[in-house]
């Protein structure tokens, strides 16, 4: 779970332009961990948007390939999935936004 939130994070940091932000968001409802990463870079491709979250996938051309191997999303999805989580790729009016959802077991009602 740590090296998918970092690979988030380093995602958005590495793609958001000098002076630009990263925000963290971490909201807990209705049995759900929803961890939310937005950046003001410059947003996913529509191909990023479709394929971002499988193997290999580095033919975005929005985002900057050197030291790429495609990867880093795919590992977050991967570990959304054994968690019975899920994760979604959008971009907002300003860059981009990744979600990670994740189902939180044995909560206090």
């Amino acid at each position: 779970m740590d090296r998918a939130v970092t690979n988030l994070l380093d995602n958005a940091v590495r793609y958001t332009p000098a002076g630009g932000k990263v925000v963290l968001n971490i909201l807990l409802e209705e049995k759900q961990v929803k961890l939310s990463v937005e950046d003001t870079g410059p947003g996913f491709s529509a191909a990023a948007l479709a394929k971002g979250g499988q193997p290999f996938f580095t033919s975005d051309a929005s985002r900057p390939q050197e030291g790429h191997l495609g990867m880093g999303l795919f590992c977050v999805a991967q570990t959304a999935k054994q968690h019975g989580g899920s994760l979604h790729l959008s971009n907002t009016s300003q860059g981009a936004k990744v979600e990670l959802n994740l189902p939180v077991t044995n909560m206090r009602e």
